[in-house]
């Protein structure tokens, strides 16, 4: 299957008064055309940053440092900012993880959607408002002619989230990205949400990456995950295989602090805290907080070892066939 995006050696940093931040250090994944990629790992593992360099949003003291990222073809770190401004929301598009604060409070919902559609579509406001009616209806938002006229705030969390999705989905993009999605969403909606993005994958065959710290959230949607840590992918592989087939330390430690239903046992936290990324450690990130390490984690970063064709790993404990 044709791959719709493919980030090869990306680096990104944030240079600050104390020194630069490496919160990307050279990493490499694809997305194929219909597939849900989740993106997991702690806060500060580099998930977000790596969402905000796909869509060139990195502002000062961030910067894209080098490599490629590559949309449906094209290089488009190389592109103008008047060529970048055309393919956001257009082909592609983002739902941020605070939809209070992405809807802008000053303007009803509907107007909002309403000028996407005439700046990136060049359609009518007659013509927008109708579509806009239609993508509210689709992601379940009762009486949508009626609430287009509301404003952000008289909305609930859930029904802003629900928003935000029909506006990244209003002009069909091929690709979608979710940052944290049902972050600040109780469970029940949290659950109705997934199924949305499931069910509008199925019908528009949109390319889907979903970044969160949430395990139960990919379990639930994704066909592959990448697990970053220290702003490095540890490993990488399809659902069943992370889940089923854990082959690095630091997977391991995220599956065992999930609380499990029935188990008495005490919740396994992983000890320690993750590596300061204004030193990265020489050698893997991971070192200090693994149960495995050797010398040689202390002086090398691993490369990634190819497990199966499909799955992953940058640990020394598979020293296998090196990607």
């Amino acid at each position: 299957m044709k791959d719709i995006l493919k980030i090869k050696n990306l680096e990104t940093s944030f240079f600050t008064r104390k020194g630069e931040v490496q919160a990307v250090r050279g990493i490499n994944f694809n997305v194929e055309k219909g597939e849900v990629l989740g993106i997991v790992g702690e806060s500060g593992s580099g998930k977000s940053v790596t969402s905000m360099s796909i869509m060139n949003l990195i502002k000062k003291p961030g910067k894209i440092k080098k490599g490629d990222i590559i949309f449906d073809g094209e290089n488009i770190n190389n592109y103008s900012k008047k060529k970048l401004r055309n393919i956001r929301g257009n082909e592609i598009s983002m739902i941020f993880q605070d939809p209070m604060t992405s809807l802008n409070p000053v303007y009803t919902v509907g107007e909002q959607m309403v000028d996407i559609l005439i700046k990136n579509k060049g359609l009518n406001k007659k013509q927008a408002i109708i579509e806009v009616i239609e993508s509210l209806e689709a992601v379940g938002i009762p009486s949508p002619e009626t609430r287009i006229d509301n404003y952000p705030h008289e909305f609930s969390g859930g029904m802003r989230q629900r928003a935000m999705i029909a506006m990244a989905l209003s002009c069909k993009p091929k690709l979608l990205i979710a940052d944290e999605p049902t972050t600040a969403l109780d469970v029940t909606i949290q659950a109705q949400i997934l199924e949305l993005m499931k069910e509008l994958k199925d019908k528009t065959n949109t390319s889907i990456i979903i970044i969160t710290h949430d395990l139960g959230v990919v379990a639930e949607t994704c066909d592959r995950i990448i697990v970053m840590y220290g702003g490095l992918i540890m490993e990488e592989g399809t659902t069943e295989e992370i889940f089923y087939n854990t082959n690095h330390p630091y997977t391991e430690g995220l599956l065992n602090s999930i609380p499990k239903l029935g188990d008495e046992n005490k919740l396994l936290p992983i000890e320690g805290f993750p590596p300061n990324l204004l030193e990265p450690p020489k050698g893997c990130p991971f070192y200090d907080r693994c149960d495995y390490k050797m010398d040689i984690c202390k002086e090398e970063i691993p490369k990634s070892y190819k497990l199966s064709d499909t799955h992953k790993s940058m640990c020394f404990l598979n020293r296998k066939v090196e990607v």
